[in-house]
């Protein structure tokens, strides 16, 4: 037995290759230690081809087989090991919890048990600033926050807004608007112009908005209420259906009111505040109605004083809410009228809110305005009475009367009157025969037309215009100066009234009217 130069495996010398590793064999060698043995490398198959080729090519190579390597631990050989950091304290481990704790239901007590001589009491937790939130339009507690080191803090305040307060925000407007209404009622029955006194009902109007804007703002900063605006998906959604609404009660109203005139109008006391027809007039009349009044009356009544009254239910809330509303306008006669605006506004505030409820407000209001300022703006027309034909003047409307035929009443600029009135007589009347009989005649107009006008008899006179001379008597009527004119017609006497309210625009008409006259006889 020899030993492999290569593994040190003993081999049969009568085989010249090692069983095991299959490294040639010198037979003529003696076999080596093996501590002395040397590294023998492969030989390859260049250099054993030509003497063992028959036997290399017989015997299989033997497949080398690779291991992979092993993965390497990113931890094993680190110079700085990975340590994992601490874990941040929870800001709220100690705040109280709003769930309630579970306690464990108490042993049985050892009658053997000797007594804790110390025995554990918890601590009592601090007080949580956040547990009580309330979010309601009336119960707000304010969350309090602690410095360190800093003195106890005060109690949570919770604000409610007060019951006499809310009351008397509602009252002294009303009764502000009483004492508005008596004043210019007492101006009315001294000698004022009709012109003139529109003028101080405008102003005074301003200022009464005005100071009830500051009450209701006054308010709203001391309670700190937040007015609902909309309720729904979105504001849009109100104001169109508000609009919408509006409008159709504006046209519905505009409808009764010329059903009942017999001809286009409006509100009466919108007319007569348009009825100048200038720039001034109608941007005041669009202001004051369409912007001022929803803004103040809605806010008012529905925003602070319907909303307040919503825990008493939807029926106590529009009812009171709307009789307030209606004494608000001091209207004794048409207080049926007001209540329903107020309870239809009133719905569709609690529906959709104050959006809504201003946008309705305002469109009602500004469609009676437009159609006013119509009426105002209506051009001059030709008209004719019995045989007398004539041109109305620009700006004046037919007024329905009860009385008969021969009698046409016309309104004009800041309430002028123009009255016609056509008397057919059997024969001619000679104007200095109407002359002698000017307090007969003038006594039987006005007592047809306008009792209590006051006529000077002796400043009557004869005045030329296109139709002939014309016998004209100056009158006064409650502040408005005018005219009275008889016309001598061959079958008829025409008896024309006129008062021109203190505007110049009506003076300027009633002449244009004047000149018109024709006798179509």
């Amino acid at each position: 037995m020899i030993l492999c130069p290569r593994c040190g495996a003993p081999s049969d010398p009568a085989y010249p290759a090692c069983v095991h590793c299959s490294a040639l064999l010198r037979v003529d060698d003696p076999p080596t230690p093996a501590a002395s043995r040397q590294p023998v490398t492969q030989p390859t198959a260049a250099t054993t081809a030509p003497a063992f080729a028959p036997l290399a090519s017989s015997t299989p190579p033997t497949p080398t087989v690779t291991a992979p390597p092993l993965a390497a631990n990113p931890y094993a050989t680190a110079a700085h090991p990975y340590t994992a950091p601490a874990p941040a304290a929870h800001p709220y481990a100690t705040a109280p919890s709003d769930v309630h704790p579970y306690t464990a239901p108490p042993s049985a007590v050892n009658p053997n048990a000797l007594p804790d001589p110390h025995p554990y009491t918890p601590p009592t937790p601090a007080a949580n600033p956040y547990a009580q939130h309330m979010f309601s339009a009336w119960h707000v507690t304010i969350p309090v926050h602690q410095a360190p080191n800093a003195p106890e803090p005060l109690p949570p305040t919770t604000l409610q807004p007060p019951v006499a307060g809310t009351w008397l925000t509602v009252i002294v407007p009303i009764v502000l608007g009483g004492i508005y209404q008596l004043v210019f009622w007492t101006l009315g029955r001294h000698d004022f112009a009709p012109n003139a006194m529109g003028r101080y009902v405008l102003a005074g109007t301003v200022a009464f908005y005005a100071i009830v804007g500051l009450i209701v703002l006054g308010w709203l900063g001391s309670t700190r209420r937040r007015l609902v605006w909309f309720r729904g998906s979105s504001p849009v959604v109100g104001a169109i259906l508000g609009v919408t609404l509006g409008c159709a009660g504006g046209l519905l109203g505009v409808l009764v009111q010329s059903a009942a005139a017999g001809h286009l109008s409006s509100d009466p006391s919108l007319i007569t505040l348009a009825s100048e027809g200038d720039t001034a007039h109608v941007l005041s009349t669009l202001l004051l109605v369409a912007v001022a009044a929803p803004l103040v009356e809605e806010t008012l009544f529905r925003g602070i004083f319907l909303e307040w009254l919503r825990p008493k239910g939807i029926r106590i809330a529009l009812l009171v809410s709307a009789l307030a509303f209606a004494v608000w306008h001091y209207r004794l006669g048409e207080w049926r009228y007001y209540t329903l605006m107020g309870v239809l506004l009133g719905l569709l505030y609690w529906k959709r809110g104050l959006v809504a409820s201003m946008s309705a407000h305002a469109a009602f209001n500004g469609t009676l305005a437009l159609v006013a300022i119509s009426v105002a703006l209506t051009p001059a027309a030709p008209a004719h009475l019995g045989n007398l034909a004539y041109v109305k003047p620009q700006g004046w409307h037919a007024v329905k009367t009860k009385t008969d035929a021969g009698l046409a009443l016309y309104q004009g600029p800041s309430g002028a009157v123009l009255a016609v009135n056509v008397t057919p007589t059997p024969s001619p009347v000679p104007v200095s025969i109407l002359a002698a009989r000017m307090n007969d005649v003038l006594a039987g107009l006005l007592a047809r037309t306008l009792p209590g006008a006051q006529v000077d008899a002796a400043q009557a006179g004869l005045v030329s215009y296109p139709i002939g001379d014309v016998l004209q008597v100056p009158v006064r009527m409650q502040g408005s100066d005018g005219d009275i004119a008889i016309v001598d017609d061959s079958s008829d006497i025409d008896v024309i009234l006129f008062l021109d309210a203190g505007s110049a625009k009506a003076r300027a008409g009633f002449h244009q009217f004047m000149t018109s006259l024709q006798s179509t006889a």
